[in-house]
């Protein structure tokens, strides 16, 4: 078990130290004879779309556009996999969000030729998502330090 904590919250924060976490947990996996790596605490990156209403209307963009719009950009699918020798070939069509600028510049609509990109409809939001729980990081020789999530 390996637990990292900050002692400058406001450096390192509980969403900080988990995406560190994720990275270390990487590394981990890669040793030879590693079973499983779990990471427990600190908050999950979230990603929010806050649609703006007016700006919908202004564009006869519906939410439903934008839910479909959505879906469709963020579709992988796996169709086979080929062995060569000791490799394994996955064939994939189609394509996921892989980051912000991709998910600002989706084509949510068209309206008289011109594109309607979700981030003319929406402000997009990334970082911590809400805590949803708490743990606490003890000490033997000293008093209780807690860390939140």
């Amino acid at each position: 078990m390996v637990g990292l904590y900050s002692t400058s919250p406001d450096l390192y924060s509980d969403y900080e130290l988990r995406r560190m976490a994720q990275e270390v947990s990487t590394v981990i996996q890669s040793l030879p004879n590693t079973s499983e790596v779990n990471i427990v605490g600190g908050r999950s990156r979230s990603i929010q779309v806050l649609l703006d209403l007016q700006a919908l209307a202004a564009r006869q963009t519906s939410v439903m556009n934008v839910v479909d719009a959505l879906a469709q950009s963020n579709q992988l699918t796996r169709h086979d996999e080929l062995s060569l020798g000791q490799n394994t070939l996955v064939i994939e069509s189609g394509d996921v969000i892989r980051d912000l600028h991709s998910l600002n510049n989706i084509v949510v609509n068209v309206i008289n030729g011109k594109m309607v990109l979700l981030k003319d409809i929406a402000e997009i939001r990334d970082g911590p998502s809400e805590p949803k729980s708490y743990q606490w990081l003890e000490f033997a020789n000293e008093t209780n330090t807690s860390l939140s999530q």
